[in-house]
């Protein structure tokens, strides 16, 4: 891993050494030997450590390199050891397999959904001895009661759990009215798993992408007027492009859906009744570019409309799809806008890593990314 972040431009720091400790420790332990490979050059587990753990539980602000940490640790892992998901996919899909279940099953109601869970989670997980869930973020009593069974599960399953958040456990689902529906789970986490806090000054998402000035993916993406479509050799859907997508029986208005290629506005995307299945779904359909137009200020957006910002640039950056953001507002004020609002960092961090044109008589930076 670290030669990994070598290859990549940097070199991890101390938090990074920290939590590297933590995964090594856990490979050690899925391994059932002291021969973990990439141990090594790893620091030791520090004085008064356990020495095994259930899994890894790592917090801490965006952009401190967490996801990158998971995703190198599990490419150091044999194949098939580790079944990494993302926190919203996971819902989608577990919801998608439970409903699946109970359509082809008959029985008692209680027994049967407890069965539907079992099965999904089972079929999800396909055998391997760690699961690892990326940017876990409990929003709802719904998704709290579901992970505290996820870790009831894991456990009398025996499969580890490598998790990354940026909240710490006892900070997830903080709303107040809610809160106690999660303390079960937030008990099974701190007694089951090594809780690591990543902290640090360097934002780690940034830099492990060097390279080329465009880069690939989620951040070969930009921040577009209009008039700049063009120049990024895209083409503005005609009307008679406009159609319908369905996704389970719902249909949403788009402006284009060309092969691999989405176009769609932020009020088509952000302030309709879309949820996260929708994004997920679509993401899978549409996997070479997405462009949202007429992207308003980010104070201009309702609250349900921000949310789902959020959710959708979640979905894409996990996905990598490279995304274009089409507005006529400054980027940077919308970024500002964006960072007043303590739930929105990580859509703060993850905006960054567009980049913008400037226009004429406008400097930009080495990268074409803007400073903020």
């Amino acid at each position: 891993m670290q030669n990994d972040a070598r290859r990549a431009g940097f070199e991890l720091g101390p938090g990074q050494l920290v939590v590297l400790s933590r995964l090594v420790r856990l490979a050690r332990e899925l391994e059932g030997s002291a021969g973990a490979p990439a141990s090594a050059s790893a620091p030791a587990p520090e004085a008064g450590e356990q020495e095994t753990a259930t899994g890894v539980y790592v917090w801490g602000r965006v952009g401190r390199g967490k996801t990158w940490l998971l995703d190198a640790f599990v490419r150091a892992l044999p194949e098939g050891t580790a079944r990494r998901v993302h926190s919203h996919t996971f819902f989608d899909e577990l919801h998608r397999r439970m409903h699946e279940y109970r359509v082809a099953s008959e029985g008692d109601r209680a027994r049967l959904e407890r069965e539907a869970f079992d099965h999904a989670v089972d079929g999800f997980v396909g055998g391997a001895p760690l699961l690892v869930f990326d940017e876990l973020e409990i929003g709802d009593p719904g998704d709290a009661t579901l992970m505290t069974r996820l870790l009831e599960h894991l456990g009398e399953r025996g499969v580890a759990f490598l998790v990354s958040s940026n909240s710490a456990p006892q900070d997830l689902l903080p709303d107040p009215v809610w809160h106690r529906v999660f303390e079960p789970g937030i008990r099974l986490i701190l007694e089951r798993m090594d809780v690591a806090e990543l902290a640090g000054p360097v934002d780690y998402r940034a830099l492990a992408h060097p390279g080329s000035e465009h880069g690939s993916g989620f951040r070969s993406g930009a921040w577009l007027t209009s008039s700049q479509l063009s120049n990024e050799g895209l083409r503005a859907p005609s009307p008679d492009e406009r159609t319908e997508l369905s996704v389970g029986g719902r249909r949403f208005a788009v402006e284009a859906a060309r092969p691999g290629e989405l176009w769609v506005s932020f009020a088509e995307l952000c302030e309709h009744p879309l949820s996260t299945m929708e994004y997920i779904d679509w993401s899978r359909r549409f996997g070479e570019r997405w462009v949202v137009t007429a992207v308003p200020t980010f104070s201009r957006a309702s609250r349900s409309g921000r949310l789902r910002f959020l959710a959708a640039i979640d979905v894409l950056a996990d996905a990598d799809i490279p995304t274009y953001l089409v507005t006529e507002a400054d980027p940077a004020a919308f970024l500002a806008e964006v960072r007043s609002l303590p739930a929105a960092a990580r859509l703060a961090s993850r905006l960054t890593l567009l980049r913008r044109r400037p226009q004429a008589g406008e400097a930009g930076d080495r990268q074409g990314h803007f400073a903020t």
